[in-house]
């Protein structure tokens, strides 16, 4: 006879749990149904007495940890991905700011738009960088058509 069954269907019931919740779970863990029938028996059986096994906890519940740790690697690997910025909507928008700011030849404005429509064309993702290719793009274009170029 199994003495963990036994103290488990003890405690069980000083907690309040009917027999057939505490019978369905022992089942559920794999233990043998005549040996959870005879512990029932034994503990109907036993008048208490101070010789009685003490009482222990039922054992806790195994926890799958390792999946819990990939989904959680799985979702801060997407949100990575997601944070990238695409190189082209950067430079575009570093182009079209330098082109503003030290006044540039006609390089770094045509640098900014064509970057920038090459970053929007990349760029479909929340969180990629594209509001930086399109605002290169209208510095660029900007700088471009109103002859601001050298």
């Amino acid at each position: 006879m199994d003495q963990g069954i036994i103290n488990y269907i003890k405690s069980c019931r000083e907690l309040g749990q009917s027999d057939k919740d505490i019978k369905s779970f022992l089942m559920k863990t794999q233990h043998n149904k005549t040996d959870i029938a005879e512990a029932f028996g034994l503990i109907d059986n036993i008048s208490s007495s101070k010789d009685a096994a003490p009482l222990v906890p039922p054992p806790p519940q195994p926890t799958d940890h390792h999946s819990a740790t990939k989904a959680k690697n799985n979702k801060l690997e997407t949100s990575q991905k997601e944070n990238k910025k695409d190189p082209a909507a950067i430079a575009s928008f570093a182009l079209g700011l330098f082109s503003i700011l030290i006044h540039s030849t006609i390089v770094f404005p045509l640098g900014a738009t064509v970057l920038g429509i090459w970053g929007i064309a990349r760029t479909k993702a929340k969180g990629s960088g594209r509001w930086m290719a399109i605002i290169g793009l209208i510095l660029g274009a900007v700088y471009l058509i109103g002859g601001g170029h050298k």
